[in-house]
Parts: structure tokens; sequence; C-alpha cells
């Protein structure tokens, strides 16, 4: 009877072991298309900045990526694109003309969570091509 059950908890041990094939399911896209309005808050000459930006997403078919153009009541404009998840990486592009009409601008990686009506990310280094001297800390805060 002992050796019998010994044999049992190691079978279902090996049983267990070999039979039990896990897959990581692949992120739920969310449907993030449409236009978007919040806040960008950035610190500038050691001031907190709160800007106010609008942004534009188109979500191809496949629901695989979102992307579109963003605009700041400061004159900032750009690009943004990245996977419709619920934490996500992507592309950002940043341009601005200058009041002494020159203009500079960036492109630099994103990472943010999202839901159906937020969408929160912050920006890596922003290195300008051009006068501007970006913040260090760039943080979009978006609902709809």
């Amino acid at each position: 009877m002992r050796i019998s059950g010994a044999l049992f908890v190691a079978c279902g041990l090996v049983v267990s072991a070999c039979g039990n094939t896990t897959t990581t399911p692949s992120p739920t896209p969310l449907n993030l298309a449409g236009t978007w309005t919040g806040t960008w808050k950035f610190v500038s000459g050691g001031t907190n900045v709160t800007d106010t930006v609008t942004m534009t997403l188109a979500q191809n078919a496949s629901s695989e990526s979102v992307g579109g153009q963003w605009s700041a009541a400061g004159n900032a404009a750009g690009t943004l694109s990245f996977a419709p998840t619920a934490e996500f990486s992507g592309i950002f592009t940043i341009s601005q003309t200058l009041i002494t009409g020159g203009s500079c601008a960036a492109s630099t990686t994103l990472t943010g969570t999202a839901s159906a009506n937020q969408i929160l990310f912050t920006l890596g280094t922003l290195t300008p091509v051009g006068l501007c001297q970006w913040s260090a800390t760039n943080q979009f805060a978006f609902s709809r």
C-alpha cells in the first residue's frame, strides 16, 4: 500500500510537471482611437509648469498599434505611437517654433499605462536638435 501510494504521488508529480504547459496570454488591445485632452507637466527654469494638451489617435484595423498627433497650448506639437494595451512603450516626437523664428525638435521613448478613459505616460530623455532645452521630467495625462 505504501509503495503504490508513493508511485501514485510520483506519477502525479510527473504528469503535473509534464502535462502542465502555461502560456502567457497576449495583452488585450484597448480601443484608444479618438480625441483626448489633458495636461503636460514639466520643469522649466526650476519652475513646475503645466500646459494643456490635445491628442488625436488613430488605431490600425488589427489593433496592434495606435498613433497620432498631439499639440500643446504653449506651441509645442508632435507625434506618438505605441501598442494599445494597459501597459505600453512607444515613440514620441516633439517640435516647437521659437519666438526668434528658429525651431527645435527631438524624439524619445515613452512608457505608460492606458485604460478606455485614461492614458498616462512619461518620456525618456529628450535630446534636442536646435536651441530648445527640454525638461528631464515630462509627464502627460489624458482623458476623454
